[in-house]
């Protein structure tokens, strides 16, 4: 059993907080998505799309904040290249 059953098992626990499986997957998720998206902001120096500046452990910790919670659609979109441009 994986650490995320264990956790979705505890929250589902009555005697600890009851939730149904959807609600506790719900809270997992969304704790993930944060902690995916803290990592990202603090990265590539406050840039999530030209990480082509990211040094490699900034690098590491992008890919890790990608295996935490990916990107929808795979990658982010190219984005403005200046800060007045319109995104891609």
């Amino acid at each position: 059993m994986s650490a995320r059953d264990r956790l979705t098992e505890a929250l589902m626990n009555p005697g600890l907080v009851g939730l149904r499986r959807e609600e506790a997957d719900e809270l997992i998720d969304g704790f993930a998505h944060e902690l995916a998206e803290k990592i990202r902001k603090q990265t590539a120096r406050g840039n999530l799309i030209r990480v082509e500046f990211a040094d490699p452990w900034e690098m590491g910790l992008l890919r890790a904040s990608d295996v935490i919670d990916p990107w929808p659609d795979g990658e982010p979109s190219a984005g403005p290249v200046r800060p007045d441009e319109e995104p891609t």
